[in-house]
């Protein structure tokens, strides 16, 4: 694995999680944040009313009190 990406710590630690694993998990997350590493920001988007609306899990929209 490579311990310059995050990505592959946050994978590893969902394959961990999809089989109730949860030591895994922690110390998948213990070994990125030893080395440095941060997770990305994820985004996402939905259609509201024919709007396609993007949002981060680091922003929040003035639309998500409607939502």
């Amino acid at each position: 694995m490579e311990p310059v990406d995050a990505g592959n710590y946050v994978q590893l630690a969902h394959c961990f999680a999809s089989t109730a694993k949860w030591d895994g998990v922690g110390e998948s997350w213990v070994q990125m944040g030893s080395l440095g590493q941060k997770k990305a920001p994820d985004w996402s988007s939905i259609e509201m009313q024919g709007t396609i609306i993007p949002f981060s899990t680091t922003i929040v929209h003035i639309l998500n009190l409607q939502i």
